[in-house]
């Protein structure tokens, strides 16, 4: 498990981090795009790419598995 951990973090990226964790609290796309200055579609960007990374099919599942991953709180 610890090699699956230490490859997802090397394949996601700081601002797929940085969208991921927020969301994981629960935050929406708007709100998170509002706290990093980012555009929402960015984020949701990020959010997609990050899910494809994790081989999640969605945001929810790709949040889970990040969780699972210890990638964020």
């Amino acid at each position: 498990m610890a090699s699956q951990t230490n490859s997802a973090k090397l394949k996601l990226s700081k601002r797929e981090i940085a969208s991921l964790s927020p969301a994981s609290l629960g935050l929406t796309s708007e709100k998170i795009a509002k706290a990093t200055g980012y555009r929402v579609n960015t984020v949701n960007n990020y959010l997609i790419s990050a899910a494809k990374k994790l081989k999640a099919g969605n945001r929810t599942k790709a949040i889970a598995d990040a969780i699972r991953r210890r990638l964020v709180a």
